[in-house]
């Protein structure tokens, strides 16, 4: 009899390789999020450490306008930059989103192809046992008629 050969194998492979990509694509994805909320929680930081300063050094001089107007403006602009890091990160997250569900729909795909071709592989088996049972079976009886001829 002949070896187990599956018919669907290169579409297998193809299933495989779609699935690789899918997960670079979401890892690429997920370190492009972690790197945005790093960004987000850095500029809070640096909002927070600025508006520290402002207030310890308000408190020990007397502050003109123009530091005044400064300081506002500053601290509008990193407002204004976190807001958008938030923004960034929903889109970003939709994105990782999409990408986790394309992966999982291409590693259901391949699991469906291997599941056939693990069945396939079993019918094969069977079919190959009782083949061989045959054989050792008129062995045996080929070696029977012999010994009772002789």
């Amino acid at each position: 009899m002949k070896r187990f050969s599956f018919n669907l194998q290169s579409i297998l492979d193809l299933r495989v390789r779609e699935e690789d990509e899918a997960k670079a694509f979401l890892m690429t994805c997920e370190a492009e999020l972690q790197k945005a909320n790093a960004d987000f929680q850095n500029k809070k930081e640096e909002l927070q450490n600025f508006q520290t300063r402002e207030k310890t050094a308000r408190e020990g001089e007397t502050t003109t306008a123009a530091t005044l107007k400064f300081s506002v403006s500053w601290r509008n602009s990193i407002k204004l930059e976190i807001l958008k890091l938030g923004r960034q990160i929903q889109d970003i997250s939709m994105d990782v989103a999409r990408a986790r569900k394309q992966f999982m729909e291409a590693s259901i795909k391949r699991k469906t192809l291997e599941k056939l071709r693990d069945k396939k592989k079993e019918e094969w088996q069977k079919e190959f046992n009782k083949q061989e049972q045959k054989f050792l079976d008129e062995i045996a009886q080929t070696r029977y008629n012999f010994r009772k001829i002789s």
